[in-house]
């Protein structure tokens, strides 16, 4: 009886043993192996942006990809990183304006460049996306879109430089980065000084070339 008993009680420990060590790992794994929610899905970008360059704080642009999963997608729920495409200055993030569904997992995303971004030249960039659908679902681009950013407006010089008091000028204005459109322009030269049948100091039409 005293053997049996022994043997018992060896069993006992043993299973108890056991018991502590499958508690102990599955207490390990759930610290360890903590699954997401949702998988985050990958999604593929256009190769570039429409339009394909852009000014800060100025244009709007549009980036389509295809991929996304299924439900709606609140802007505020959308990041867009913009960075360099060589390395010159940390990346710029900018949210969504608009998300519309194109058809079935394809989306196009409407956002403006952040004013944080300044070049002097025009600079090539690359557009990525992270986000979560409302009901949680995680995705994020597996490539990137190529966008093209030019500096802001600039006069790079005015011809001839010099006028005198009286005399009537055809003036040209050479400039960089803008986006004139017929009809659309006007000019300033300063007090006493009439544009395009203007009165004296006020802006007048201009013709573009």
């Amino acid at each position: 009886m005293m053997r049996a008993a022994q043997t018992v009680m060896a069993w006992g420990r043993m299973l108890g043993l056991v018991a502590a060590v499958a508690a102990s790992v599955a207490q390990a794994h759930a610290q360890t192996a903590v699954a997401p929610a949702y998988f985050q899905k990958a999604v593929t970008l256009a190769a570039s942006t429409s339009p394909t360059a852009a000014q800060p704080g100025t244009d709007v642009l549009n980036v389509t990809g295809f991929g996304f999963p299924r439900g709606t997608i609140p802007p505020a729920k959308l990041t867009i990183t913009i960075s360099p495409a060589t390395a010159r200055a940390g990346p710029s993030v900018s949210t969504a304006i608009a998300v519309t569904t194109l058809y079935n997992s394809s989306q196009r995303i409407t956002f403006q460049l952040p004013t944080s971004i300044a070049v002097t030249a025009s600079t090539a960039y690359r557009v990525s996306i992270t986000g979560t659908t409302s009901k949680g679902a995680a995705f994020t681009s597996r490539n990137t879109s190529t966008l093209t950013v030019y500096p802001p407006p600039a006069i790079d010089s005015v011809t001839p430089a010099v006028g005198r008091p009286g005399e009537t000028l055809n003036v040209t204005v050479a400039s960089a980065y803008t986006k004139f459109a017929q009809g659309v322009p006007q000019a300033r030269f300063g007090p006493g000084i009439a544009v395009g049948g203007s009165p004296d100091g006020g802006f007048g039409p201009v013709m573009k070339s």
